[in-house]
């Protein structure tokens, strides 16, 4: 166990589908904000929140509802998503030829995002306090889409948020490449329910856009064994690793 090593707050925050926190929850999202806006002042600048946990955690829904309750608070805020930085399917076919049909089944896996291009683009946002074209990730069209997000230099506050913002803290050779990532400050999100509650979660977003094809590649009968199937193979191993990076963040976020 690292929680030692992080100063563990848990708060109970809802990982509900709207970015819209609710009523109940407003009290802990402000908490949030003014955390945020508290490090702001204290070093003077931008500052860079990464925001981790596995698939199914509940880290978009954070990143968002924070960063409009900095806004409501009178303080410019933006979240930014590491999905964006998905290999797409083409660049899949490529290093995986001729189809791909070793790293596709493995899509959201750390090895099938261009770790590379994240870790850049990081760290020249973070130099520069701005970025034009920010990447974000189409689950319609399951590939990432170019420019979905504008950075200002008037945001004060940034909160990046992805699986594997702390995967870096980690030794072997996947670790490697994410290890460039520097955050001001680290939040790890994590359901009450663990990653039995984040496998639940993932089924449910694959169904949201789930088709007959996909039930076909996945040898199954119903479009839900085939999303069961996806997840138990992919998802489920991938919050597993996440979660042994809980001990580097600072923060630990339960969602319910």
């Amino acid at each position: 166990m690292h929680r030692h090593r992080a100063a563990t707050i848990w708060l109970l925050i809802a990982a509900a589908r709207a970015l819209q926190p609710d009523a109940n929850m407003a009290g802990t999202y402000n908490l949030l904000a003014q955390r945020c806006i508290a490090l702001r002042d204290s070093k003077k600048r931008q500052v860079w929140i990464g925001i981790t946990g596995g698939p199914g955690a509940g880290k978009s829904t954070v990143a968002e509802a924070v960063a409009a309750k900095c806004r409501d608070l009178g303080v410019r805020a933006t979240a930014l998503p590491m999905d964006g930085f998905h290999f797409s399917k083409a660049k899949l076919r490529d290093l995986d030829p001729p189809d791909a049909s070793t790293l596709l089944p493995l899509r959201g896996a750390p090895q099938t995002f261009d770790a590379e291009a994240f870790c850049a683009a990081v760290a020249d946002a973070r130099r520069t306090g701005r970025c034009d074209a920010w990447p974000t990730y189409s689950r319609e069209l399951s590939d990432p889409v170019e420019g979905g997000v504008v950075l200002s230099g008037e945001d004060a506050i940034v909160l990046c948020e992805g699986n594997y913002l702390l995967l870096g803290k980690l030794d072997g050779a996947e670790a490697e490449r994410w290890r460039p990532l520097d955050f001001d400050e680290s939040w790890f999100v994590r359901p009450q329910g663990g990653v039995e509650e984040q496998r639940n979660r993932v089924v449910e977003r694959h169904l949201e856009t789930w088709t007959d094809e996909k039930t076909a590649a996945w040898g199954a009968a119903t479009a839900r064994e085939g999303a069961e199937r996806r997840a138990d193979s992919n998802d489920v191993p991938n919050a597993y690793l996440v979660d042994r990076c809980r001990g580097f963040a600072d923060l630990e976020v339960e969602s319910l």
